[in-house]
C-alpha cells in the first residue's frame, strides 16, 4: 500500500551499510505537508492576492508544487505539475534571485519575487506574487493625489496669474494716464499758442516731482517769459499808437497853418497888385 494513500508526501532517506559496505537497510522519513502549508500560506501583509509557495523538480524533471497554493485555484496543491516564465526562472541556477513582473498562468499581471534554495540536496525554488494592481494600488492613489494635487496647483497658478495680469494692465493704465495725460496738455498749450489764440495766462501742473513735472515747470516758465514779451509788444504798441496820434494830430495842424499861410499868401499879392495899379 502506498504511503499516506498515494497522497503526495515527501521523505528523507538515509541508507545503512554494513562492515562490507553493503546496504542493509534504508531509514526513511515521512515529513508532513501541513506544516509546510501552513507556514506558507500565511497572507499576513500579502494583501488580498499575494501567495506565496514552493516548487521543485520530480522524479521525471517536471516542476511540481511542494506546498498547496489553493488561494488561486483549487488543483493548485501539493504535487500538481506547473510552469511558468519566474517559475523556470526561479529554477534555471541554483543562485536565481530576482523580482520582476510577469504574467502568470492566470493571465493575470504580476509583481514576482523568487528565489532558489536548496532542500537535502534538491533544487527548490520559493516563489511569491501579488497582482501588481493591489501592490501598486498605494502608488496608484499617490500619484492620482499627486495630479490632484497638481491640478489645483495649475488651478491657483491660473488663477493668480489672471490676478496679477489684471493689476499690470490697471498699473498700466494708470502710468499710461498719468503720462500721457500732462504731455496732452502741454501739445494743447503749445497748438493753441502757434495758432495765435492761447491763452498765455494758463500753466501746466507742475506739482509732480519727476520728468514731467519738471517739464511742465520750464514749460510755464517759457510761457510767462513769452507772455511778457507779448505784454511790453502791445505796451508799445499803444505807446507807437499815441505818438502816430499825435503825429497825426501835428500834420494836420501843420496843414491847416499852411492853409492860412496860403490865404494870406493870396491876400498879400492881391494887395501888391491893386498898388501897382495905382
Amino acid at each position: 500500500m502506498p504511503p499516506s494513500d498515494g497522497a503526495p508526501s515527501a521523505f528523507v532517506a538515509q541508507p545503512i551499510f554494513n562492515q562490507t559496505g553493503e546496504v542493509d537497510l534504508i531509514v526513511a522519513l515521512q515529513l508532513s505537508f501541513n506544516d509546510i502549508n501552513e507556514i506558507m500560506g500565511v497572507k499576513t501583509g500579502m494583501g488580498e492576492t499575494g501567495s506565496t509557495y514552493l516548487v521543485g523538480r520530480d522524479a521525471d524533471g517536471k516542476i511540481s508544487f511542494r506546498s498547496d497554493m489553493t488561494s488561486a485555484k483549487p488543483e493548485y496543491v501539493v504535487g500538481y505539475n506547473i510552469t511558468t516564465p519566474y517559475i523556470e526562472k526561479a529554477m534555471e541556477k541554483p543562485d536565481a534571485l530576482g523580482h520582476e513582473v510577469f504574467t502568470d498562468s492566470l493571465g493575470n499581471r504580476v509583481i514576482v519575487a523568487y528565489s532558489s534554495i536548496e532542500v537535502f540536496g534538491k533544487p527548490w525554488a520559493m516563489i511569491g506574487k501579488i497582482d501588481d494592481d493591489e501592490a501598486l494600488a498605494t502608488a496608484h492613489a499617490i500619484k492620482k493625489t499627486g495630479e490632484n494635487a497638481t491640478s489645483q496647483m495649475i488651478s491657483r497658478s491660473i488663477g493668480v496669474a489672471a490676478v496679477v495680469a489684471v493689476l499690470v494692465i490697471g498699473i498700466g493704465v494708470f502710468i499710461a494716464t498719468r503720462l500721457t495725460k500732462p504731455i496732452n496738455n502741454m501739445v494743447a498749450m503749445i497748438k493753441d499758442i502757434a495758432e495765435g489764440e492761447g491763452d498765455l495766462t494758463k500753466r501746466l501742473d507742475d506739482s509732480a516731482h519727476d520728468e514731467l513735472g519738471e517739464t511742465a515747470k520750464w514749460f510755464n516758465t517759457f510761457v510767462e517769459k513769452l507772455r511778457g514779451i507779448i505784454v511790453n509788444i502791445a505796451s508799445n504798441s499803444s505807446t507807437v499808437a499815441g505818438a502816430a496820434t499825435e503825429l497825426s494830430s501835428t500834420a494836420s495842424d501843420m496843414a491847416h497853418s499852411s492853409d492860412t499861410l496860403s490865404n494870406q499868401s493870396s491876400t498879400v499879392a492881391s494887395a501888391a497888385k491893386r498898388c501897382r495899379r495905382i
